[in-house]
């Protein structure tokens, strides 16, 4: 008699997990990178905003250690990507339409609100006198990331793809209390990252956070999952999974 487990038993990701998770990594790439292009290509025929609040933004340290956190995000949203598929079919679904629909959001205030950061004016280039690693590696993030001025501030990437990360775990009894804490605990630390790297102001961060939660409980309460059936949740594999 075959004997039935569960998804949290399973130590391995069936392939549409796999493709999904990509599948939002791009999407936060791609829409972030595309737009700041074409805004370093404009060659200041682009209006530009800055999202500071002097009150709060000139208070926050730059803390260059944090860029360890900062890079580590790339593959913490990959694995809490991974997690969330180990729910059920319906709840990824409504995660996965939520986490483009907040992508999506944030691409088309990148395109008709351009933010901006001069990181000259702001002091940040002292970074290139530092030698210790994570002052050489936040140099390197700035310069590979628009070098002087820094584009698409607002709303934070960073912090709506970590919020949705947990909005994803959150009260869910099949991903382990352990896993939750630690994602809640990890999208703290990459919300602080994102400020004290000076990568983005307190606003962006509000920004990202804000739109992350409010389409997640909309798309929770709208519920697509029930009668939208993706081909890729028809893999055996999937079927195993859920049993």
């Amino acid at each position: 008699m075959k004997q039935k487990i569960t998804s949290l038993e399973i130590d391995h990701f069936p392939i549409w997990a796999w493709v999904l998770s990509v599948y939002c990594f791009l999407v936060q790439c791609g829409f972030y990178f595309v737009t700041s292009f074409v805004i370093d290509k404009s060659n200041g025929a682009i209006q530009t905003y800055i999202p500071k609040i002097p009150a709060i933004d000139d208070h926050i340290p730059l803390i260059p250690v944090f860029v360890f956190v900062y890079w580590y995000s790339y593959v913490f949203w990959i694995g809490a990507t991974l997690r969330i598929a180990k729910t059920s079919k319906q709840h990824f679904t409504n995660w996965v339409i939520a986490f483009t629909i907040s992508e999506f959001i944030g691409f088309l205030i990148f395109c008709f609100y351009p933010t901006t950061i001069d990181r000259v004016q702001e002091g940040l280039y002292v970074l290139a006198d530092r030698k210790d690693l994570a002052s050489r590696l936040l140099w390197f993030t700035y310069q590979h990331d628009g070098g002087a001025f820094g584009h698409n501030l607002f709303p934070s990437y960073h912090c709506m793809f970590s919020m949705s990360c947990y909005m994803g775990v959150r009260r869910k009894d099949k991903v382990p209390k352990w896993q939750r804490i630690y994602t809640l605990v990890e999208i703290v630390l990459i919300f602080m990252s994102t400020l004290f790297t000076k990568q983005h102001f307190f606003m962006d961060m509000i920004g990202g956070i804000s739109i992350s939660i409010i389409c997640n409980v909309l798309v929770e309460k709208w519920n697509p999952g029930r009668r939208f059936r993706p081909k890729i949740m028809d893999n055996p594999d999937f079927q195993d999974l859920i049993g």
